[in-house]
């Protein structure tokens, strides 16, 4: 893996910021050691969590005394009823086995689901003209009033890119842009007050798999879940008939099948399909 568009981006930050690079198997991660509370977006999938991890790594390496704010949202609670305790239990692997001497503060946020994209589309448009629906409007406008509530230093955002080259196609657009188009804006924005990173915006779901392998953190990685079948997928519903069976106890991310169709199970299939290759070269770094 080349990570040389990628960081190479970063020569556009301004000096007097005081945001520093930390390196994680060539990949840079921006981080100003003078920041007390930092914000990230934790969904309970393996993007958000392995970012969480290069965070605390981060600020316990570097005796850091910070508050970490995780901010997660309630979503598809009568679809897809297990995302929110699996959130939760991610959550609690950080807080109570990985990072005790940290402090962390989650904040939870509920989007009803007759706002979701899926549900309505698009309601309205950005500054830019892009379209924007329902839930997007709750995810920002919640994650502003936790950084105003709190006021945050930096909040971050784990979204990464499509894979390349693979044989199959779907995603999202916005996750096509190549790392050799990239401007600084892609991974981070400054705000009046705070800071927004994306820092995985240009690298795949191999190079974030790899991390769980490098980092002795398998246990974490088979603990998160990327699939988007719901209640209805036929797979699903042979364990979970209906939402009113549900029970987080006995339907554990080890118990509840995957649907394998949607995009993000395929994503997930082609990163453990790739993962050893990763490794290795990640080992040469």
């Amino acid at each position: 893996m080349n990570f040389k568009d990628n960081n190479s981006i970063y020569d556009q930050l301004d000096p007097s910021s005081g945001i520093q690079l930390f390196r994680f198997n060539g990949l840079d991660i921006p981080f100003n050691t003078s920041w007390r509370r930092i914000g990230i977006n934790l969904s309970g999938g393996a993007d958000s969590s392995c970012l969480l991890t290069l965070l605390c790594n981060i600020i316990t390496r570097n005796k850091l005394r910070c508050v970490i704010h995780v901010i997660s949202h309630v979503r598809c609670y009568n679809t897809r009823p297990w995302q929110g305790p699996i959130a939760q239990d991610v959550y609690d692997k950080f807080v109570k086995d990985y990072y005790p001497s940290i402090h962390f503060v989650r904040h939870t946020n509920f989007i009803p689901p007759e706002l979701e994209w899926g549900a309505i589309g698009p309601i309205t448009q950005d500054e830019d003209g892009r379209p924007r629906s329902g839930d997007q409007i709750c995810v920002g406008s919640f994650n502003n009033y936790i950084i105003h509530k709190e006021k945050l230093d930096v909040v971050y955002n784990a979204t990464s890119a499509n894979p390349q080259g693979s044989d199959w196609i779907g995603g999202m657009k916005n996750r096509e842009k190549p790392a050799s188009e990239g401007v600084l804006k892609d991974l981070i924005m400054q705000k009046e007050g705070y800071t927004i990173c994306h820092p995985f915006r240009f690298v795949d779901k191999s190079y974030i798999l790899a991390q769980y392998h490098l980092f002795d953190k398998l246990d974490l990685y088979n603990m998160t879940r990327s699939c988007e079948g719901d209640i209805n997928d036929p797979t699903i519903k042979e364990v979970v008939p209906t939402l009113y069976e549900y029970d987080p106890v006995e339907h554990t991310v080890e118990t509840l099948p995957k649907c394998g169709h949607c995009w993000w199970c395929k994503e997930r299939d082609w990163a453990e399909s790739v993962v050893e290759k990763a490794v290795e070269e990640l080992k040469d770094v």
